[in-house]
């Protein structure tokens, strides 16, 4: 059986300031510390390789028993690195404060249990953690001072907990309106049909978005920027889209704290999607430098990343299909590839997708229709085209193009009806694609170059008008 790499990729992925608090953690505890020779070995490797573990440390004892040392160090590992999150998390440290005002409580240490419930309420509400904000005010409503009792009025306790409640449902509505346009996104991507565009100004018509000021809180003002962003994207403004994106990033890096509770990095998360903006709006210099940023600010020494590299090759490629460059980029274009390959497991499919069909656009541009075919085969054998339905229409019409262009008019008899049909189930068959097929159609049954001459020119005509 092939050994696995979830330990070696788990070390790999781990920060200098994640290891050394791993091995100092490691180093409070008794007894054998063998697994840590296994740590550093792994560590050291460019490439797993466990025969070299082997050999290299054959008098070791954690050798003979190798496949318990690394279920051992992996969940060691990983309880470390919840150590060292509840550290740095604010939720953590809020859920300590309240398991302390429980316990001052039951103590009855009363004047230590008031001061624990006011810093509490300070920091839940610092960093918006409105949850844990409800939590405090119901436990100060619980429980009042002495010296407090009939001056305190309660009026003020529930009118601060229907302030939080309003706070958390004008989340709420963005992150609905969020939800609903990430759907369109998915299934369509840029819409072009007037119903659709409608059905987006229905989601951002209520009065929470007229402007940012109808955003109760940063984390509210954060998902107002980026629904907006999603609604202009679709409909594509993506001039627009990249200004709220700005927007979005500007307010992230100004409050990292209250944004770093989430599972997922906002903030790397919003430069990432930034990077993406300024490529669609065809500002290239911009996402050069917004990467290069990025790279600062998010990789590790030597080491971009996987998201660093893909958001790289994106707006690259973007720009040379955009702006047809003739550069030498066949270093670019065979490193793309590669990535895709190597990293395929680690890769989203929408990212996949997207760059090979991308990877197809480009050779087709450039004439090279039989690599064009080639990547585009690998998409559709892959069998991973039938996640991202916001591009599948359009690799089915490149796809029919390519086939044109080789002059595969036998195949085209079927590849034709298929994305005609195809196009009809899914409400995407607009009138450019008509135009198209239809013009096909008629050209794998034309005999005579000049028949040939006049679909071209009526097709000229119709798509000019």
């Amino acid at each position: 059986m092939k050994p696995t790499t979830e330990l070696f990729d788990l070390i790999k992925s781990l920060t200098p300031s994640e290891k050394r608090y791993f091995k100092l953690n490691v180093s409070l505890q008794k007894g054998s510390k063998n697994y840590l020779k296994l740590f550093d070995a792994l560590d050291s490797q460019k490439i797993f390789s466990e025969d070299d573990i082997k050999m290299k440390y054959k008098k070791e004892s954690f050798v003979k028993n190798l496949t318990f040392t690394k279920n051992y160090l992996y969940k060691l590992i990983f309880r470390s690195l919840t150590s060292y999150t509840n550290e740095k998390s604010i939720g953590s440290k809020l859920n300590n404060i309240l398991n302390r005002c429980r316990f001052l409580f039951e103590k009855s240490l009363f004047r230590e249990y008031f001061k624990t419930v006011q810093t509490g309420k300070e920091m839940a509400g610092k960093y918006e953690m409105f949850s844990y904000l409800l939590e405090f005010l119901e436990i100060e409503r619980q429980l009042t001072k002495k010296e407090d009792i009939g001056k305190i009025n309660m009026n003020n306790i529930y009118d601060e907990e229907l302030n939080v409640i309003e706070k958390i449902k004008n989340i709420n509505s963005y992150k609905r309106a969020v939800s609903d346009l990430l759907k369109i996104n998915i299934s369509e991507g840029i819409v072009r049909s007037k119903a659709a565009d409608e059905r987006i100004n229905q989601i951002i018509s209520g009065r929470q978005f007229r402007n940012e000021n109808e955003a109760l809180s940063l984390i509210a003002k954060e998902r107002f920027y980026f629904s907006m962003y999603l609604a202009s994207r679709i409909k594509g403004g993506f001039k627009e889209s990249l200004d709220y994106n700005r927007k979005r990033v500007s307010l992230i890096s100004g409050n990292k704290k209250i944004f770093q509770k989430f599972m997922f990095d906002n903030y790397k998360e919003s430069y990432l999607t930034l990077i993406n903006s300024a490529s669609l709006a065809g500002k290239f210099d911009e996402a050069l430098y917004l990467h290069e940023t990025y790279c600062r600010v998010f990789s590790k020494p030597g080491n971009t990343g996987i998201d660093g590299f893909i958001a790289y090759y994106e707006f690259r490629l973007l720009e040379l299909i955009i702006n047809e460059k003739s550069e030498p980029e066949n270093n670019l274009i065979s490193s793309i590839e590669k990535i895709l390959i190597r990293y395929k497991d680690k890769i989203t499919i929408d990212s996949y997708n997207i760059i090979y069909y991308n990877l197809s656009r480009y050779f087709f541009i450039r004439g090279n229709f039989a690599e064009s075919l080639r990547l585009m085969n690998v998409l559709f054998d892959s069998r991973y085209q039938k996640h991202t339905p916001n591009i599948e229409p359009y690799m089915r019409l490149l796809n029919v193009l390519i086939h044109y262009e080789l002059g595969n008019y036998g195949l085209l008899a079927h590849l034709v009806p298929a994305a005609e049909k195809y196009l009809k189930s899914r409400n995407r068959l607009f009138r450019t694609e008509k135009l198209v097929l239809s013009f096909l159609k008629k050209i794998i049954k034309t005999k005579t170059n000049q028949q040939a001459r006049e679909n071209f020119l009526t097709l000229d005509k119709e798509l000019t008008i």
